[in-house]
């Protein structure tokens, strides 16, 4: 998973809109945390958009557990663009044996999400550009109309959504970013600062209803 995971990461610094950025340049990070919140409370306020690298997370699972029936029974939903399931798509067909179990995994954990009524997609999944990059854009298009919120595990992602908090023209609510703790825990980030360091057959596998009914059983939505 680990792999797969850099495969993303950089591919998402490659294709982000900052023109005073170089692909190779923002190799050091430092992640400020501010507290944890739970899912739901931020549910009650905010639209919520979950990247690719979050769900690959370890913590994924453990999160939903925590969250999903609550927020089910608040009639509350949590984003996903389309890109994602494109990503998770490749990641299935074109990884090693252990990027494609993982992220046959996940995708199998999505779309019990999706039955359980607690996942909204959007976008159009015949766009080809990533998923980080298509969420900067609907952070950009939506900060001034609604409380947006990022849950995502890429670095580099989060540091651009949240720079849009620092734009001049901004006057709506403060976008906030999120990470998934290794312990399911929702954990919010204060700032990250960049440094520089140095300049086939498709293997997805059948949704079974046992397998379904299974995970929504797990997430609680059963």
């Amino acid at each position: 998973m680990k792999e797969i995971k850099e495969r993303i990461d950089s591919l998402c610094i490659e294709i982000l809109p900052n023109k005073n950025r170089k692909a190779s340049s923002l190799k050091g990070v430092r992640t400020m945390y501010n507290k944890k919140l739970l899912l739901t409370k931020l549910a009650d306020t905010n639209e919520i958009y979950i990247d690719t690298i979050a769900i690959l997370s370890s913590g994924f699972e453990k999160l939903m557990i925590k969250n999903a029936r609550s927020i089910k029974d608040n009639g509350q939903t949590l984003t996903i663009h389309r890109a994602v399931i494109n990503e998770l798509k490749q990641a299935i067909e074109n990884g090693s044996p252990e990027e494609s179990n993982t992220a046959n995994e996940k995708f199998l954990a999505i779309k019990a999400l999706e039955e359980g009524g607690i996942i909204q997609y959007v976008g159009n999944h015949l766009e080809p550009r990533s998923a980080a990059q298509q969420y900067l854009e609907l952070i950009m298009l939506y900060r001034n109309k609604k409380s947006v919120s990022l849950i995502s595990n890429n670095d580099e992602l989060i540091h651009d959504a949240l720079m849009q908090n620092t734009i001049q023209s901004f006057s709506g609510t403060p976008v906030t970013a999120f990470k998934i703790t290794d312990d399911g825990e929702l954990a919010e980030v204060e700032a990250i600062h960049t440094y520089e360091v140095g300049n086939t057959d498709s293997k997805t596998s059948a949704i079974t209803e046992d397998h379904t009914a299974r995970l929504l059983k797990m997430f609680g939505l059963h």
